[in-house]
């Protein structure tokens, strides 16, 4: 049981890490991309003073511009280009479980003796992936956790079996 704890505890600590470590990386990228955008100031002037952001449409002259904006050749006949490129990393998701429809009807009430033990079931769910299951006392906030309450026991099937019922089971 202590093995246990000590597993879960380092996997917290990994999982932590792992979001520490995403943050700074967001934060790289939003500060290259806030920098990329400070550097991009409009201010576009060549030698000659002329902006090439602002072009008039309704002449019929060649501009050099290719399709993206970019000027690709001056007057002299020089090849000139400028690219900003930005990287955006995304982690990919595959959803590779299905889980089938839980039923809408509410579970039945389980009879129970103080003092003795019970087994509480729940309506079976069948799906493509390792099922996890935990129960709670009265509203969502409260969980049983039978780690830390050894008269309960929560097998894999999704029964939970109380040795000893008491009051606060209710």
């Amino acid at each position: 049981m202590m093995v246990m704890m000590r597993m879960m505890m380092m996997v917290m600590i990994m999982m932590i890490m792992m979001t520490m470590m995403m943050m700074m990386l967001m934060m790289m990228m939003m500060m290259m991309i806030m920098m990329i955008m400070m550097d991009d100031d409009g201010d576009d002037d060549d030698e000659t003073g002329s902006n090439d952001d602002y072009d008039d449409d309704d002449d019929d002259h060649d501009d050099g511009d290719d399709e993206t904006g970019n000027n690709v050749d001056d007057d002299d006949g020089d090849k000139n280009a400028a690219v900003k490129l930005v990287t955006i990393m995304k982690t990919k998701v595959i959803l590779s479980q299905v889980l089938d429809e839980f039923s809408p009807n509410p579970v039945s009430y389980t009879p129970a003796r103080m003092y003795q033990g019970v087994e509480v079931t729940c309506q079976s769910i069948s799906g493509n992936t390792e099922l996890a299951y935990n129960w709670n006392k009265g509203s969502v906030r409260s969980f049983i956790r039978p780690n830390l309450n050894p008269q309960y026991f929560l097998s894999k099937n999704g029964r939970l079996y109380i040795s000893e019922v008491r009051a606060e089971d209710q």
